[in-house]
């Protein structure tokens, strides 16, 4: 009986000494420069941060090394997936990585436009469907996927990762 809850507190313990130890190794990539509400897109100019101690990588196809956005439905409670566009491999240099060394940041451009109807005056975020609009007003999160091993045309690494953050679009006034 003593020996079974000594067992058992050992688990315990070592159970929460891997958690910690596992919260220590995981990246820190971040955006910096967005602020929680804005009036407009073309307000927001993301900066992303490598502060881990490896490279990171982005994927070399346009416009797929951009931002993109998310706009959070409200009546089913999901992130819905803004209009992005076609990818184009027709770019400089297809197969030397996008690399963000660790300590380093970067300008990345929030491709908004093809997320709304009219990117000159808009007035409704476009679904990836092409056929759905929303409210132009509301919860959004623009995000960006990353990888640790070289990204581009021909290589694919086999774990990709997603960085993001949320932010609001307010009315006007």
């Amino acid at each position: 009986m003593k020996s079974a809850k000594i067992l058992t507190i050992f688990t315990i313990v070592l159970a929460f000494v891997f958690q910690v130890s596992g919260q220590d190794e995981k990246p820190k990539i971040f955006w910096k420069n967005v602020s929680p509400r804005y009036k407009k897109f073309s307000e927001i100019n993301p900066i992303l941060v490598n502060q881990s101690d490896k490279s990171i990588y982005l994927y070399k196809l346009h416009p797929y090394w951009n931002a993109h956005l998310q706009r959070f439905n409200e009546e089913i409670k999901q992130w819905e997936t803004g209009g992005k566009g076609i990818g184009c491999g027709t770019i400089a240099n297809p197969l030397e990585p996008i690399e963000i060394k660790p300590s380093e940041e970067r300008q990345i451009e929030l491709a908004w436009e093809l997320s709304t109807d009219n990117f000159e005056k808009p007035k409704f975020f476009e679904l990836q469907d092409r056929e759905t609009l929303r409210p132009l007003i509301g919860k959004y999160r623009l995000y960006l996927s990353y990888a640790f091993e070289p990204w581009t045309l021909k290589d694919t690494p086999l774990k990709k990762y997603v960085v993001s953050t949320e932010f609001e679009i307010v009315n006007k006034r």
